[in-house]
């Protein structure tokens, strides 16, 4: 089916990526989700040999130091204008090295990756977001939510199945022309952002038998593999427990799996409207088989990867001067033997991870710039941390002078490119790119 594509992702997570709009959150409501954790996230278990861990006295700091600082800003070059493209958002991007190909909620668009006019090649895939990749000479699309995927020729033209993972092979179509064959067949087959690696896409699925239009059902969770030209997907993992943000590193699948235990409601009692959840990291071969606990407790949000290590969140907890308690980023080698390691501080979400270059790592993260001398974080931001993947994570922040928005990036030889917003309230979105050191 052609060469493997150059990596590009809508948001995740963003991880898992994502079938709704990722809100832009600020730092007093991080700054009061921090403050609740103990309520919503359970903490990593120190004692546990999956657990994250780090050396005292390490560069990072103490948990009462401030954020890490970054260095000079990255300057931007713009690749396709800001301008209100379909009176809409940027939703998703790829690019083959030569052209940038992204997304609206109604049309389909190309530009020169050294920057020009971007012109219409066709009309939107399927559904609002999903991520997208170059394949060939194709431009393919996962349709939001689907467990299926389309196709358009490169040079433009109309969308079509290119690879199908439903039982009735009725995927890949529009939002309400789905829904509507789902209530019929009363079965829901839905799937979170697809990875694919030159050769498969893998994807979470969430599987509802008996479902009606009122609800109902019974839920099922699967890791799936599907190939451009497999007739039929393979089901590598199957749970009853929610499963969440899949990537792939080397041949192995990581994934958080909702650990959480169910307990039964008292006579008149109603269910309250916050629960304590645990959610674990679990690493999976990509043949399948029962898949291995790698950390007992993280944040549910978004996985990235370098293709050596993944990178996740969590809580490692406050101190005994009462400090806030700190959401951390951590770097899990790969290699089933090695154990996490904390490789910044005040980092809240890796949103989008690549490897470039050579030996280079890029996250795009959510964190903290500023923390005071009694532990409250203050003045998030988007940044950069850049390293080398034979350093297993360990990296610098970076910051850039024009953020992300959140919703499509893609990386190209050692060239960063993602959407952005202009500050100046006017929505104005366009596609900037990054040369990385």
């Amino acid at each position: 089916m052609g060469p493997a594509p150059t990596a590009g992702s809508e948001s995740p997570n963003l991880n898992t990526k994502k079938a709704t709009t990722k809100s832009r959150l600020d730092a007093s409501v991080f700054a009061l989700s921090l403050a609740l954790s103990s309520c919503h996230r359970s903490e990593p278990s120190p004692g546990d040999s999956a657990t994250s861990s780090r050396e005292a006295g390490s560069a990072h700091g103490d948990s009462d130091a401030g954020a890490p600082s970054a260095g000079p800003c990255l300057a931007p070059a713009v690749v396709a204008p800001f301008a209100h493209y379909s009176d809409d958002m940027i939703r998703g991007l790829a690019t083959d090295g030569e052209s940038v190909y992204f997304r609206t909620i109604r049309e389909t668009f190309r530009v020169p990756l050294a920057g020009g006019t971007p012109g219409v090649i066709g009309k939107n895939p399927p559904g609002g977001n999903g991520p997208m990749w170059v394949i060939g000479e194709d431009l393919v699309a996962q349709p939001t939510g689907s467990p299926a995927f389309v196709a358009m020729p490169k040079s433009g033209g109309a969308w079509k199945t290119f690879a199908d993972a439903t039982s009735d092979k009725s995927g890949g179509g529009d939002t309400l022309p789905t829904i509507f064959n789902n209530i019929h067949r009363g079965r829901i087959e839905a799937a979170q952002q697809a990875t694919f690696d030159g050769k498969s896409f893998y994807f979470v699925e969430k599987d509802i038998a008996g479902a009606t239009i009122s609800g109902g059902g019974k839920t099922t969770w699967s890791v799936r593999r599907l190939g451009p030209s497999d007739a039929k997907a393979e089901t590598l993992y199957t749970s009853e427990r929610e499963l969440q943000h899949l990537v792939k590193a080397g041949e192995t699948l990581f994934f958080q799996r909702n650990e959480t235990s169910q307990k039964p409601l008292a006579p008149g009692a109603k269910k309250p409207p916050f629960e304590e959840t645990t959610w674990s990291l679990v690493s999976l071969s990509t043949g399948g088989g029962n898949p291995s606990l790698r950390v007992a407790s993280v944040d549910k949000a978004a996985l990235a990867t370098d293709g050596v290590t993944v990178y996740y969140t969590a809580h490692p907890g406050g101190d005994a001067a009462g400090h806030f308690p700190k959401t951390s980023l951590y770097g899990l080698p790969a290699v089933a033997t090695r154990s996490a390691q904390i490789v910044d501080d005040w980092t809240l979400e890796p949103e989008f991870g690549a490897p470039y270059g050579a030996d280079g790592f890029v996250l795009h993260v959510h964190a903290f710039k500023d923390v005071s001398p009694t532990g409250i974080p203050s003045n998030l931001t988007t940044l950069l941390y850049l390293g080398k993947r034979s350093a297993g994570g360990q990296g610098r922040r970076v910051c850039v002078a024009q953020s992300s928005n959140a919703h499509a990036f893609a990386v190209s030889g050692s060239v960063l490119l993602f959407a952005s917003q202009l500050n100046d309230g006017s929505g104005a979105q366009g596609i900037v790119k990054y040369a990385l050191p």
